[in-house]
């Protein structure tokens, strides 16, 4: 009985598997490239969201604290009682604060700056160079003087206190938006009212 013939084993792989393999290889290298590009668009979401938080709190830290040492203006522009304290307008809020502890005063402001891309704010004060406080970062902003005199002995009890509404963030880079921050508030200036009232 005749024997069958004896294939030789051919060494290495075929071109079904190295094709097989290929493919293998691209969809295992997709998956981690998409897998790399997706932590890397949420770090930085998470790293501009951060920074949106940050400069919010920038901003409350001043505008409190320059509202704490907020004084009356000798010589406001009007007779307005309201504007010997806070002058507040669409774009900017002004008033004046002790400087140092020998009770000399500066004007103070802030400035809005509206952009496409988001607005800034920055503070100035006297004739120093202006303090970027929110870079950019403002999708929107209102910011209104509020004030009232309630009945009393003479003219009446004065109070005013400056309200805040301020949406940071929503901007980024092309398909990726930081987190929004909402910031709404009002700020009332103790001294000033005391003042305003003849310290009762």
């Amino acid at each position: 009985m005749a024997r069958g013939r004896d294939w030789p084993s051919v060494a290495g792989m075929t071109f079904v598997e190295i094709l097989v393999a290929s493919v293998l290889l691209v969809l295992v290298l997709g998956g981690l490239i998409y897998a790399f590009t997706q932590f890397r668009r949420g770090y930085e979401k998470g790293e501009s969201s951060a920074v949106v938080l940050q400069e919010g709190a920038l901003l409350m830290g001043y505008l409190r604290t320059d509202l704490i040492n907020a004084v009356l203006d000798p010589a406001p522009k009007s007779g307005r009682w309201q504007d010997a304290a806070l002058v507040v307008s669409s774009d900017r809020v002004s008033f004046r604060i002790f400087s140092d502890d020998q009770g000399h005063t500066d004007q103070v402001s802030y400035v809005y700056a509206p952009g496409r891309d988001g607005g800034s704010i920055s503070r100035v004060q006297g004739n120093r160079s202006p303090k970027v406080l929110v870079n950019k970062r403002v999708a929107s902003l209102t910011w209104a003087l509020g004030e009232e005199t309630a009945p009393g002995v003479g003219s009446g009890v004065r109070r005013l206190w400056l309200d805040l509404a301020v949406t940071l963030g929503g901007q980024g880079k092309a398909g990726m938006t930081s987190r929004t921050s909402v910031l709404a508030t009002k700020l009332f200036p103790v001294r000033l009212n005391r003042q305003l009232n003849d310290g009762k």
